[in-house]
């Protein structure tokens, strides 16, 4: 199949969230990616299970435990999380739209969790409160 399955948009959300949060650099608390991306914890449990077993991700135990990515940001591909989540992209696609899932695996083998990260981080515009 060639498409993206929202759980897999969804998978990205929770690990800018998790970058965001540290996440390169320290565990961080389930609870916290969750609200941090804003996604009910029991969903993305489940995310952080299957990118676990495919290697994005590791768990920590005990105090101070959570969750941190196994590599940093920029070695991360949105094509792994993706078929860390929906599984090989493309793969019982016909023959006839082999050109239309290589040009989809180039541009998500290419684009990093980095740039989603400096993206976000540059669209986000400060609030003040008065």
């Amino acid at each position: 199949m060639l498409l993206v399955s929202d759980k897999s948009g969804l998978a990205v959300r929770a690990l800018v969230g998790l970058a965001r949060a540290g996440g390169d650099r320290e565990a961080v608390a389930i609870a916290e990616v969750a609200r941090r991306a804003d996604l009910p914890l029991t969903q993305l449990e489940q995310i952080f299970v299957q990118l676990k077993r495919s290697g994005i991700l590791r768990s920590q135990r005990g105090v101070g435990g959570g969750y941190l990515l196994t590599r940093p940001v920029s070695e991360i591909s949105l094509l792994q999380v993706v078929e860390a989540i929906d599984g090989p992209l493309g793969a019982d696609t016909d023959p006839a739209f082999n050109g239309p899932r290589d040009a989809l695996q180039g541009a998500l083998s290419r684009r990093t969790l980095e740039e989603v990260v400096r993206e976000e981080e540059q669209s986000a515009t400060p609030m003040y409160w008065i």
